[in-house]
């Protein structure tokens, strides 16, 4: 995932969820066509660090774990 500019962490608001699929994609982009970059595995906790609405309406959060893995997830799958 290519990004153009970075902001401090002290400047982002985050909460947490723990992840309650037995396999999660973590993505490019907040829908289900974008690359896959890798998955999550259920219970892994994560840091909710943005929030995005597909067109079909399903909410998508912008994730972060201790392993440093960072993609796009379905919330349906995120408590």
């Amino acid at each position: 995932m290519a990004l153009s500019e970075w902001v401090s962490a002290n400047y982002i608001i985050t909460s947490t969820g723990k992840v309650t699929a037995n396999k999660l994609n973590y993505r490019e982009d907040a829908n289900v066509n974008s690359k896959a970059l890798g998955q999550y595995s259920c219970g892994d906790k994560v840091k909710i660090l943005n929030k995005k609405k597909a067109p079909n309406g399903k909410i998508w959060y912008l994730c972060l774990d201790d392993k440093k893995r960072f993609g796009w997830a379905s919330s349906e799958y995120i408590k």
